[in-house]
């Protein structure tokens, strides 16, 4: 999400992402120059925007149900089953982060693909 907030008149440009969002985009920052600038845009070659692009998809599925096990443990609903699926998607959360650092550190090997 972008915000534009003014500050001493001049716009200002913010944006909010959650932290596997933001690990997305250092991957989709570091192809689109090491690789091909249209990358950022939708473009370039569709082998790495098809990745980029099932990247971002299971990364909001695994936030979305974060998000759904979240409510239903505030809810006070299969409390203990619940805490034990949330923990889970948590777990697959930080694995989805660290697979994305590995790939921004190992993103020259796209260069010749």
């Amino acid at each position: 999400m972008h915000v534009v907030v003014r500050y001493m008149e001049r716009p200002i440009e913010i944006q909010v992402r959650t932290a596997l969002q933001h690990v997305w985009a250092e991957l989709s920052e570091k192809l689109s120059d090491l690789v091909d600038p249209s990358i950022k845009y939708g473009g370039g070659r569709k082998e790495l925007t098809e990745i980029l692009l099932s990247i971002s998809n299971t990364g909001a599925i695994v936030e979305g149900l974060e998000r759904k096990l979240e409510g239903m443990k505030d809810r006070g609903r299969g409390d203990g089953e619940i805490a034990e699926l949330v923990k889970s998607v948590l777990e697959t959360k930080a694995d989805l982060a660290e697979m994305l650092r590995d790939m921004i550190g190992d993103a020259h090997i796209w260069m010749d693909v």
